[in-house]
C-alpha cells in the first residue's frame, strides 16, 4: 500500500516518476497505477490521505512485512512508533543537493525514533557545513521546482538506484540491530567517479 494525500503538481516533474498525464491526480493512486501496471506479478493499493489519518490497528491490519517511509516527516516516524508489531522498518531520505543519501534500517515493534536520529543528526549537521557556501531552499515552491535545484533528477536516480539493492539485502536479510547506511555520490577534480557507501 501506497499512502499520500497530496496531489501531483505540475512543478512536481522536474523530480518525479509520474507524468504530465498524472497532473491533478492524487499521488499514491497515480503512482499505485503505474507500478500495477509495470508488472503482472505486482499488487499494489493506494489510500489516498496521510499515514496519520489511518488508524494503527487499521495499518497493522493490514500485516505488512516491511514499513517503507520516504517522507522525511518527524511525524510520520513518530506515528510509526506507536506501531507495536515486529516489522522491519526502513526511512529513506536525501541529503541536501543529492549528495547523499540515508538509508535507516530497524527490526522493530516500533520505528525507533532516537536512534534514528541519534544517528543521521551528525550527517545532517555535515551536510549543512558542507554545502554552507550554496543557497538552500527555503520552502517548496518556484526553487524547489526548478530541474536543477535543490537537486538533479539523474542524482536522485543515482542514488536511489544504490538504496534499491540495499532494501533487497536488508529485506532479504533484516538487521539485528538499527543501522544507517550512508551513500554519497563520488567527485574528484570535477569529474564524476560514482556511488560509494561511505557508511
Amino acid at each position: 500500500m501506497i499512502a499520500d494525500g497530496e496531489t501531483l503538481q505540475l512543478g512536481n516533474l522536474v523530480r518525479h516518476t509520474l507524468t504530465v498525464f498524472n497532473v491533478g491526480h492524487n499521488k499514491a493512486v497515480a503512482v499505485a497505477a503505474r507500478l500495477n501496471a509495470s508488472s503482472l506479478n505486482v499488487k499494489v493499493t493506494a489510500y489516498q490521505g496521510k499515514l496519520s489519518s489511518l488508524t494503527l490497528p487499521e495499518l497493522m491490519a493490514r500485516a505488512p512485512d516491511l514499513v517503507l517511509d520516504t517522507t522525511g516527516s518527524d511525524q510520520v516516524l513518530s506515528d510509526l512508533a506507536g506501531w507495536n508489531r515486529p516489522t522491519l522498518f526502513l526511512s529513506i531520505s536525501l541529503g541536501l543537493y543529492a549528495r547523499r543519501i540515508y538509508a535507516f534500517a530497524a527490526r522493530a515493534e516500533g520505528f525507533p525514533v532516537e536512534d534514528f536520529h541519534s544517528r543521521i543528526q551528525p550527517w545532517l549537521e555535515r551536510d549543512q557545513t558542507d554545502t554552507k557556501d550554496l543557497p538552500h531552499p527555503a520552502t517548496e515552491g518556484i526553487g524547489c521546482w526548478s530541474p536543477v535545484f535543490p537537486a538533479r533528477l539523474d542524482d536522485i536516480y543515482l542514488l536511489a538506484s544504490a538504496v534499491v539493492k540495499w532494501i533487497e539485502e536488508v529485506a532479504a536479510q533484516p538487521p539485528a540491530e538499527p543501522i544507517l547506511a550512508v551513500f554519497e555520490k563520488v567527485t574528484e577534480s570535477g569529474q564524476f567517479m560514482g556511488v560509494r557507501r561511505v557508511q
